[in-house]
Order: structure tokens, then sequence, then C-alpha cells
């Protein structure tokens, strides 16, 4: 569960990760500036009783008051929970792909603090019905081959690397502003996955409706073929309009975000 101070802060993070592995994984929870924070931790608490599967809960959150959350959600109903602050969107892809092989929260937790390290400023918080644990502190390091080799099981690391990144430096080059960390890795991110699924043949019957794209969106999706060109000639493969057209939503979210 992501919780963030802002209108959309929690739940856009949420809907990037969920679009990437094409199911809903997280849910997000925005607080609002001016909103009563007890009706906040009610609504949330109340989310946490439905949802229990008695395996636990891993809350990523950002900052201040939302850290005691999960603290006070175990307190008031039994749940365990862990806690990780600073949350971004590296953060989450990184705890999802834990969590798909891995259930058990305490042992998720322990693999995410021993094989991710975050800023400095972050700490973990593990929650147990049984007893409270003090905060560990982390420091962020999430390289691209790193986070790609959790999302592709066929290709060549550094392959997909070196191409994603000569896209990369196309699309830079043409919009004349350079991307986020963050942006490069969740395009990278779902860019090595279709590419792969291009590959061994899954189905891509989708089509991209044009007429209800925007004029800066039809820009960013022909800015973004024209430099997927190489790519798509390296591994003898079409990347499909749609895919073009929701990889472009993800650079043009985070850039209107000004990540």
């Amino acid at each position: 569960i992501i919780l963030a101070h802002g209108e959309n802060s929690a739940t856009s993070i949420s809907n990037v990760v969920n679009n990437i592995f094409g199911e809903k994984v997280t849910y997000g929870f925005n607080l609002l500036l001016d909103e009563n924070f007890n009706e906040f931790f009610n609504n949330v608490a109340r989310f946490c009783i439905r949802i229990n599967q008695e395996n636990g809960i891993l809350f990523l959150v950002d900052m201040g008051s939302l850290v005691n959350v999960g603290k006070k959600i175990s307190d008031l109903t039994g749940i365990e929970t862990a806690t990780i602050d600073c949350v971004n969107t590296p953060m989450v892809l990184e705890a999802v792909n834990k969590h798909l092989v891995i259930s058990e929260l305490d042992n998720l937790t322990s693999s995410i603090v021993d094989d991710i390290k975050y800023h400095d400023s972050c700490h973990i918080n593990r929650v147990s019905k049984a007893e409270n644990s003090n905060p560990i502190p982390l420091d962020l390091n999430l390289t691209l081959p790193r986070l790609l080799s959790y999302y592709i099981d066929y290709l060549d690391i550094d392959d997909i690397t070196n191409q994603i990144y000569k896209c990369i430096g196309k699309v830079q080059k043409t919009l004349g502003e350079a991307l986020s960390d963050n942006t490069i890795l969740i395009f990278a991110a779902h860019l090595s996955r279709l590419i792969e699924k291009i590959i061994i043949h899954d189905d891509f019957s989708k089509e991209t409706d044009l007429i209800n794209m925007t004029s800066q969106l039809k820009e960013y999706c022909s800015i973004l073929k024209k430099s997927l060109a190489e790519l798509e000639s390296y591994y003898q493969i079409n990347i499909p309009n749609h895919e073009v057209r929701f990889l472009s939503e993800i650079l043009l979210m985070n850039i209107n975000k000004g990540e």
C-alpha cells in the first residue's frame, strides 16, 4: 500500500506500477493537504482490514505522519505491518518484484534491506503482533541493469541496456531536455518486458485510438516511434502503436510532474 501527501502522488505511482505489471499489485492512498488525518487513517485502516490475508501489509510512504500509519494500524487491528518511507517508483517496482516470490512479510522486508539500498534518510519499520523494531537506515543505489534483470528472462542485459540508453538519448535530444532517473527506470522497465513479450510472440491485438489523443501526446508518440527505430531493427520487431502510446504517456506524465 502506497501512502503519500498530495492530490495524486500515491495513486500516480500505483497506477504506473500496476500498468507495468498488467494487474492490480499496489494500492495508493493520497493524503490531501487539507484533509482530516483521522478520516484518512480510518479509510486506510478499514481497507487494510478488508484485504488482510494474514501475511501482513507493506506500507511504502513518503514522509511525516504517514510513517506511523502502519504501527497505528497494527496497534488497532493486530495486523502485522512494515513501513518504508521516502517512497518513489523504483522502490515500489522493486518491492513488487520481490513480493511476487516472497509472501512472508519479515522475509520480504529482510530481502529489501539486504538487496536494495535507499537514501540515508529513509528507514524501515517492522511492526509485528508481538514486538516492534527500531528503524534500520537504508541507502538508494538502484541501477538500470539491476532493475532490468527482474523483468527479462532471455535477453542479454548489456544489449538491452545499451539499446534502451540509445533510444532515451534520442528522445532527450529531440525534446531538448534530460529525463530524470526515475522516468528512465519506469520507461526502461516497461520497454524491456515489452520487447521480450514481442519476441516470444505474445498477442498484441489492441488498437490505439488516435482520435482521443492530445496534440502533445501525438507529438510524443511521433518522437518516440522515431527514437525506437534502431532498437526495433536490432531486435527485428515492430512495437505496436498502443504500446508506443503507453510508453509516451510514461514520459509525458513524469515530465509534467517535473520529476
